[in-house]
């Protein structure tokens, strides 16, 4: 089982490597959470952009002095952006497989 760090520097990497896939899930990660944030106040955007974009780093706990957040809050954030990324990806990649497969 990986470590939430792990799973979350393999998104970096796609992001590194710039996966057309992976570039339009950020992007539409940025979006779905700024919808939250702006029905609830978040620290979504800072979290997302932090981990991904600026991609500190320094230790994750340190993000949670960044967002005044608590450690289990910032764990939990983390959790959902994994998972709503691996969904909107794998959706991604399908689409674009299918696109494939039948152009071919």
């Amino acid at each position: 089982m990986q470590t939430v760090i792990n799973q979350e520097k393999g998104i970096c990497r796609m992001l590194n490597r710039k996966e057309p896939s992976a570039l339009k899930t950020l992007a539409e990660m940025f979006i779905f959470f700024e919808y939250d944030d702006h029905l609830r106040p978040t620290v979504h955007p800072a979290l997302i952009n932090a981990i991904y974009v600026a991609q500190i780093e320094e230790e994750r706990w340190k993000l949670t002095n960044l967002a005044n957040i608590s450690s289990s809050t910032s764990y939990r954030y983390r959790h959902l952006y994994i998972d709503y990324f691996y969904l909107r990806y794998n959706a991604a990649e399908a689409k674009a497989n299918s696109a494939l497969a039948s152009a071919g």
